[in-house]
């Protein structure tokens, strides 16, 4: 639901210019085929994609959401993966019970983002946009 009300969250404050995706193919690599499934994927209206899947270079923006299943992927391998394939701007959200936040990873560089900002609340820059994301608007 995290991932959803971020969604929304985008849409309604791009007025509709970007669009928001759940569980989304992303083409990260042609040859050999590299394809990973994040929980939320953003990309511009101008460019939404036929079908469910969109290529790397036509996302804005990647969302995680970190569980004890999928923790190590996420950190590692995906950000590895995102990073390689140039997506601008990769957010993890993590669900601790007692606050959760965010890990906004941005400038992928070599197959690796650096850390834009963490905690509880985040200012995403995507597309020429400019969105403010707290904790509260998130996690309901």
């Amino acid at each position: 639901r995290a991932a959803w009300h971020l969604g929304h969250l985008i849409e309604s404050a791009t007025r509709g210019r970007l669009l928001a995706t759940p569980t989304f193919d992303v083409l990260l690599r042609k040859d050999p085929p590299l394809i990973r499934v994040p929980d939320l994927v953003i990309v511009s209206r101008e460019q939404t994609p036929s079908g469910n899947r969109a290529t790397a270079d036509a996302v804005s923006l990647v969302v995680e959401v970190l569980s004890p299943t999928t923790r190590a992927t996420d950190l590692g391998r995906k950000r590895h993966d995102y990073g390689g394939a140039s997506i601008p701007a990769y957010l993890l959200l993590e669900l601790h019970p007692s606050r959760p936040t965010f890990t906004l990873l941005t400038d992928p560089v070599d197959g690796d983002y650096r850390v834009e900002s963490a905690g509880d609340s985040v200012v995403l820059h995507i597309a020429g946009h400019e969105i403010p994301v707290h904790a509260d608007d998130v996690f309901r």
